[in-house]
């Protein structure tokens, strides 16, 4: 219900889904992109694999993204990334280091930088 009232009024949404089963009911049900957790314990390859049956679907591993698998879930055939914990350092807020938290983002961003790591597809 949530998915089809947020269709209806023209809202992006992002619903999670672990099982091909569920990624493709969010989908066919309207999903701009459908969140696949927890991404960080299935790995790369279960969205490369998913990408063989369902490759229309837009997908956004979340869960265990970090600086050290980003590139591969992107080259996997990730859509995009759904990024937390591991952006939002909390030692770092903790401190209130604003300008050690802005430089914790541009390594991300820099790591991700499509131009430079995401494969054609």
């Amino acid at each position: 219900r949530i998915i089809n009232n947020c269709v209806q009024g023209e809202l992006p949404i992002f619903p999670g889904a672990y099982t091909p089963s569920e990624i493709y009911k969010a989908w066919k049900l309207g999903a701009s992109m459908v969140k696949v957790f927890p991404a960080g314990a299935l790995g790369p390859s279960y969205v490369k694999e998913l990408r063989g049956p369902l490759k229309q679907i837009k997908l956004l591993p979340t869960g265990g993204i970090n600086l050290h698998n980003c590139i591969e879930f992107l080259n996997a055939g990730a859509s995009g990334l759904g990024i937390g914990n591991e952006l939002f350092d909390r030692e770092i807020i903790k401190k209130r280091n604003w300008q050690g938290l802005f430089s914790h983002f541009k390594i991300f961003f820099e790591k991700i930088d499509t131009k430079k790591h995401f494969k054609k597809r």
